[in-house]
Protein backbone atom coordinates (compact mmCIF):
# COMPACT_ATOMS: atom_id res chain seq x y z
CA UNK A 1 0.00 0.00 0.00
CA UNK A 2 0.85 3.68 -0.82
CA UNK A 3 2.33 5.53 2.11
CA UNK A 4 2.85 9.35 2.80
CA UNK A 5 4.64 8.96 5.95
CA UNK A 6 6.89 11.77 6.22
CA UNK A 7 6.69 12.62 2.78
CA UNK A 8 6.79 16.18 1.26
CA UNK A 9 3.99 17.01 -0.61
CA UNK A 10 2.96 20.34 -2.53
CA UNK A 11 -0.45 20.97 -2.97
CA UNK A 12 -1.46 23.99 -5.07
CA UNK A 13 -5.49 25.57 -3.81
CA UNK A 14 -5.27 24.05 -0.32
CA UNK A 15 -6.67 27.15 0.80
CA UNK A 16 -10.18 25.83 0.51
CA UNK A 17 -12.69 23.11 -1.85
CA UNK A 18 -10.87 20.37 -2.78
CA UNK A 19 -7.24 21.53 -2.89
CA UNK A 20 -7.46 21.94 0.90
CA UNK A 21 -9.75 18.13 1.35
CA UNK A 22 -6.57 16.71 -0.33
CA UNK A 23 -4.23 18.89 2.24
CA UNK A 24 -6.13 16.91 4.91
CA UNK A 25 -6.14 13.69 3.91
CA UNK A 26 -2.39 14.04 2.55
CA UNK A 27 -1.61 15.11 6.66
CA UNK A 28 -4.02 12.66 8.06
CA UNK A 29 -1.53 10.14 6.43
CA UNK A 30 1.59 11.38 7.73
CA UNK A 31 3.21 13.35 5.01
CA UNK A 32 4.42 16.96 5.42
CA UNK A 33 2.02 19.43 3.62
CA UNK A 34 2.86 22.66 1.91
CA UNK A 35 0.50 24.78 0.35
CA UNK A 36 0.29 27.93 -1.96
CA UNK A 37 -2.49 29.64 -4.38
CA UNK A 38 -0.05 31.26 -6.67
CA UNK A 39 3.03 31.30 -8.52
CA UNK A 40 4.87 33.39 -6.24
CA UNK A 41 3.76 32.05 -2.77
CA UNK A 42 4.78 28.51 -4.67
CA UNK A 43 7.69 29.64 -6.01
CA UNK A 44 8.87 30.60 -2.22
CA UNK A 45 7.39 27.39 -1.41
CA UNK A 46 10.15 25.91 -3.33
CA UNK A 47 13.11 27.88 -2.35
CA UNK A 48 12.66 26.81 1.09
CA UNK A 49 12.44 23.20 0.50
CA UNK A 50 15.22 23.51 -1.34
CA UNK A 51 17.28 25.06 1.14
CA UNK A 52 16.21 22.87 3.88
CA UNK A 53 17.38 20.06 1.43
CA UNK A 54 20.50 21.84 1.15
CA UNK A 55 20.99 22.86 4.67
CA UNK A 56 20.19 19.12 5.63
CA UNK A 57 22.81 17.78 3.33
CA UNK A 58 25.68 20.02 4.26
CA UNK A 59 24.96 18.53 7.97
CA UNK A 60 25.27 15.00 7.23
CA UNK A 61 28.34 15.54 5.15
CA UNK A 62 29.79 17.64 7.84
CA UNK A 63 28.80 15.01 10.60
CA UNK A 64 30.00 12.01 8.71
CA UNK A 65 33.02 10.19 10.24
CA UNK A 66 35.49 9.15 7.29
Amino acid sequence: MLTFKDRVVIVTGGANGIGRYIADEFRNQGAVVYEGSDIEELTNLIHNIEHKLYVKTINKLINKKF
